[in-house]
């Protein structure tokens, strides 16, 4: 039952659209957001797997993604990834991103704007 509601989701809108009710964005947004998770659970359910990119895990804020981190006390942070140069009690965001990266591939990046910026 719910495969059908969420495989017609494009056509829904169009159809409360043509009936005269006033289809907000976020609502629009919110409807896309519901049929890419289903797709991401069937995809789940199909292929016997726990794993699927780019999952969605926030309906509030579906461009959070979740990191593993492999901590003792949590293995998995949500939000983005931040990294930051601290400079006499001022803080500077060099990258961010709601993505798992490793460090190191921003790190000369990083050390050139450090220089750009102090020296």
């Amino acid at each position: 039952m719910l495969g059908g509601i969420f495989c017609r989701q494009g056509n829904l809108i169009q159809e409360l659209k043509d009936g005269g009710i006033r289809v907000g964005r976020r609502v629009c947004d919110k409807i896309d957001t519901i049929g890419r998770m289903y797709e991401q659970q069937l995809e789940m359910y199909r292929n016997k797997s726990h794993n699927v990119s780019n999952r969605i895990v926030s309906l509030v804020r579906p461009h959070i993604r979740y990191i593993v981190r492999g901590k003792v006390c949590k293995d998995v942070e949500f939000g983005p990834k931040v990294s930051l140069s601290y400079v006499n009690d001022y803080c500077f965001c060099d990258f961010i991103s709601h993505e798992a990266y490793n460090e190191t591939t921003c790190l000369t990046q990083q050390v050139s704007a450090f220089k750009q910026r102090f020296w």
